[in-house]
């Protein structure tokens, strides 16, 4: 079984298409630039800083449009309303209201992300063209991205099972009158009040930025320098395999 933050980020990348920020609770910037080793973002700084100095502008889509992901048949979520009979074998009392979560599988999933608002940075060709200059003069690493399209949550509830049989239950400190709880509406103030095998909760946090795009510079040995927006599957040669390891992508599949 692979780590936990390898599952999660291969998990919400083939299904959102956005590579996801472990620890969830990150927080990224657009320019921020650094490497992706099994998937996860390591940042080393941002290209706007004094290092680089490359300024851009950005573009803000204020839909506000939720975005979630459970783990296929694996998560279950049961919605307790105040003055109702808790399931048997609960912490949640008659008089609570809150939400329990159970999960079928080991590094189970549930994310939900509520008015989320996309910022990009509005030219990525002019930024690409910049990039290129800088790995031609030397001052840029090969294995470098830069995130140039953030997605940010008004709140975000993001918990993963530590093994199957998992559970937690929250309960809602607030509007305990809503017939419809919802598990990222940080204005309940949910809290934990029972949880099993739960490897990793963060429960309706507020300004989180979960999930991000990136691009970088791809060098073969008998091309010119390109700018990749993902990742090419490897050809199943001795030869590709050893190219994309010396521009610096590893673990093609996970990003």
């Amino acid at each position: 079984m692979k780590p936990i933050y390898q599952q999660y980020a291969k998990e919400i990348k083939k299904n959102l298409g956005y590579h996801a920020t472990w620890n969830p609770g990150t927080p990224l910037q657009l320019g921020d630039y650094g490497v992706v080793v099994d998937g996860v973002f390591k940042r080393k700084g941002n290209i706007t800083g004094e290092r680089y100095g490359i300024s851009f502008e950005v573009r803000t889509d204020k839909s506000k449009t939720p975005l979630e992901h459970y783990s296929q048949n694996s998560v279950a979520l049961t919605t307790k309303l105040a003055g109702s009979v808790p399931p048997q074998v609960s912490a949640l009392t008659n008089a609570d209201a809150g939400i329990i979560v159970e999960f079928g599988r080991e590094n189970a999933i549930l994310f939900k992300a509520n008015n989320t608002t996309t910022l990009s940075i509005e030219d990525t060709e002019t930024l690409g063209d910049a990039l290129i200059k800088l790995y031609e003069e030397g001052k840029w690493n090969g294995k470098f991205l830069v995130i140039t399209k953030l997605i940010k949550a008004q709140s975000a509830t993001i918990i993963i099972s530590g093994n199957a049989g998992g559970k937690i239950e929250l309960k809602a400190n607030a509007n305990i009158g809503i017939p419809n709880l919802d598990i990222a509406d940080a204005e309940l103030k949910l809290f934990p009040k029972f949880e099993n095998n739960i490897a990793t909760k963060i429960i309706s946090e507020e300004g989180l930025t979960p999930l991000f795009d990136v691009m970088g510079v791809n060098k073969g040995f008998f091309s010119s320098p390109k700018i990749r927006h993902k990742a090419i599957a490897p050809k199943k040669t001795t030869f590709y395999a050893e190219e994309i390891r010396f521009i610096g992508i590893d673990n093609l599949s996970e990003w």
